[in-house]
């Protein structure tokens, strides 16, 4: 018994079809130096806890650090920073420079909006720059917004890279209401599940299919379990598992081996009466 509750705490990936789809996009871009869908900015919306931090972690390991033309620094296809909360250049720049091992001189400039560390990017043949926890924009002003989204534009003209954004859905004004932006930006929105979505009932099937029980849970086939699990988590895959896991323990300490409506309602019921 403890054994299984050990191994249910050792959560492993479990699939989210939508940001699984968004990661085959950006990684057969990367291959192939074509933007999808022949738009070089990619913004994808999504709440936290729907995957897209893993889904980053996953495309960088998949294209390691290699030789490139610069034989002190490293070659990266992919180079990730996010937006500090005062949208400082200098400090993106200090991050990436961080992210290829390049000394912190490759910065250049002494303004704080300097851009010159692109320049580094091109030389050691970076294809895609990832920029993430863009909510940081949404703080502040719009002259500090500005040196911001001209970075961007000037990742993708000057330099011909691709650039991917990540923040969440209420972002999408800032980046849209720009027109040089919205003409070369490609949405892609990846919400959190609904009880009827076709892809929470595969998200379930695999949890299933990882879990423990022994016997087959309800989560694929009862519709009020389904809402219940919703309601109660948001629809955010990160907050399912960590209800998903607890309901498993439960199971299996209370002999149940697998979790049905009624299971649920007993253990909510006693969690919030204690």
């Amino acid at each position: 018994m403890s054994e299984r509750v050990a191994y249910l705490r050792e959560l492993p990936y479990i699939p989210i079809e939508p940001m699984d789809q968004v990661e085959k996009w950006l990684h057969e871009a990367v291959v192939t130096h074509v933007a999808w869908p022949l738009k070089p900015i990619s913004f994808l919306l999504a709440p936290n806890g729907m995957g897209a931090r893993s889904m980053v972690g996953r495309l960088v390991s998949a294209f390691p650090a290699c030789p490139a033309n610069d034989q002190r620094i490293a070659g990266r296809s992919i180079v990730v920073a996010h937006i500090p909360s005062k949208g400082s250049l200098r400090e993106i720049g200090a991050e990436v420079c961080e992210f290829t091992g390049a000394p912190h001189h490759h910065i250049g400039g002494s303004s704080p909006d300097t851009t010159g560390w692109l320049k580094l990017l091109d030389r050691i043949g970076t294809r895609m720059l990832i920029l993430k926890d863009m909510q940081a924009l949404s703080c502040l002003s719009k002259s500090h917004q500005g040196p911001v989204l001209n970075l961007v534009r000037t990742a993708t003209s000057r330099y011909g890279m691709q650039v991917a954004l990540i923040g969440p859905p209420e972002l999408r004004p800032i980046v849209m209401n720009d027109s040089q932006l919205a003409d070369r930006t490609q949405l892609i929105e990846v919400m959190p599940f609904k009880a009827s979505d076709p892809a929470l009932t595969r998200f379930l099937e695999a949890f299933q299919h990882w879990c423990p029980l022994r016997r087959t849970s309800d989560l694929c086939d009862d519709h009020g379990l389904r809402k219940a699990l919703v309601r109660r988590t948001g629809g955010t895959a990160r907050n399912m598992l960590d209800v998903l896991t607890r309901l498993g323990a439960f199971a299996i300490y209370s002999a149940e081996e697998r979790i049905t409506y009624e299971l649920w309602r007993d253990y909510f019921s006693r969690a919030e009466y204690a």
